[in-house]
């Protein structure tokens, strides 16, 4: 995350591949609760909002033969289920790590978990919602423009479309560890208590180090 010089690709891997995937699922998962407990949606209509996407990484097919995608390339998909901390910014609630080939539809179960939320799931209007207007459908769907930030926003900055090892637990662990990375990122910003953008705040950081 921090771009430090003296952790050599070599060691990255091996720890890569000694740690537990699913210990770092739940460190993400207590970080992003303790991020959404001290950074709640002040916005009536955005605290009962979830938005769900995925973003997909493409893979070297002759690196990475476990990650079933195409016939040309390997690849991993990352679902994610976002909740609203203001109009426009969104954290990662919770996540899924599948290979690329798997249909976003087989992770619905593991990520809408709540009565009473309103999930938007695609780009396209579909909804269940009778009770609300065609105006507030179609500013539901406007916030998915949020997740696409997101993720752009994360594949830029958090080095995720390097991965430093090549079997399954390995790319799953940098995955987690890029999640856990932008949750510290958000309470550190917390902690400091100042408006400037999460980018800033990992450059002040490099800086320090």
């Amino acid at each position: 995350m921090l771009g430090l010089e003296s952790i050599s690709p070599a060691k990255l891997c091996r720890k890569h591949n000694q740690v537990d995937p699913n210990l770092l699922q739940q460190v993400f998962e207590r970080l992003a609760m303790q991020i959404l407990s001290r950074h709640g949606c002040s916005i009536a209509d955005r605290k009962a909002l979830r938005t769900i996407d995925s973003t997909t990484v493409a893979l070297c097919l002759r690196r990475y033969k476990w990650a079933d995608f195409r016939k040309t390339k390997a690849g991993i998909k990352l679902d994610l289920r976002l909740a609203f901390a203001d109009a426009h910014e969104v954290l990662p609630e919770k996540a899924t790590i599948t290979t690329a080939k798997k249909n976003d539809r087989t992770q619905m179960d593991d990520l809408i978990e709540d009565a009473g939320i309103t999930y938007v799931l695609t780009a396209v209007t579909w909804t269940n919602r009778f009770d609300l207007s065609c105006d507030e459908i179609s500013e539901m769907y406007r916030s998915r423009r949020a997740i696409e930030t997101f993720f752009k926003w994360m594949k830029q900055h958090l080095k995720i479309k390097h991965f430093y090892g090549t079997s399954k637990q390995a790319v799953h662990n940098q995955v987690w560890r890029t999640l856990v990375a932008f949750c510290l990122l958000m309470l550190a910003k917390l902690d400091a208590n100042v408006e400037h953008s999460l980018l800033q705040i990992q450059r002040w950081l490099k800086a320090l180090i």
